[in-house]
């Protein structure tokens, strides 16, 4: 099967804190943007449930709010991911399916912000990533599904540089 996902995306505000522990600023995010691509293999269904092993490429995005005491910051924080992803949908003789979902994989996470219209950092890392989600699926053919899902996606603690090379750990 293959599919395609589009939505919303609420990053929380994060903490951004340099290496030498000098002290940290908190950066804050409009809502944002999500896009998937899914493509994987549905075993043969049990009586309650079908699993499922998927693989997905996703991008999120969403503007900068706000940085800690600065009147005029600018910029996006973005994702792109690899994902691999279980799931288990349920009900499969029905036309509603519930599902559940779980994933690993890797994430570059980007960051492009500006203070007074300079940038001051504009840099990418790639970190280990992981997921949860759960949503409900309706079959309008036999080929295709509508669906409506939450999902959770963490990853570890990107490290950026800003344009003096200073280093700062943050959190996506």
């Amino acid at each position: 099967y293959v599919g395609a996902d589009a939505g919303v995306n609420f990053l929380q505000d994060s903490d951004v804190k340099p290496k030498d522990n000098s002290g940290s600023t908190t950066a804050g995010s409009d809502t944002g943007y999500a896009l998937q691509a899914h493509g994987g293999y549905a075993f043969k269904p049990f009586s309650f449930a079908t699993p499922r092993a998927e693989a997905e490429v996703a991008y999120r995005n969403s503007g900068l709010k706000s940085l800690t005491d600065v009147a005029d910051s600018s910029g996006d924080t973005s994702s792109l991911s690899l994902m691999t992803n279980g799931v288990l949908s349920f009900l499969p003789d029905r036309s509603w399916h519930p599902f559940v979902g779980a994933g690993i994989g890797m994430s570059r996470i980007s960051a492009e912000w500006k203070v007074n219209g300079n940038k001051v950092v504009d840099d990418s890392d790639w970190v280990f990533a992981y997921q949860a989600f759960a949503g409900v699926s309706y079959d309008l053919t036999k080929n295709w599904e509508l669906s409506a899902q939450y999902r959770y996606f963490g990853t570890q603690d990107p490290e950026f540089s800003d344009n003096s090379g200073d280093k700062a750990k943050g959190e996506y």
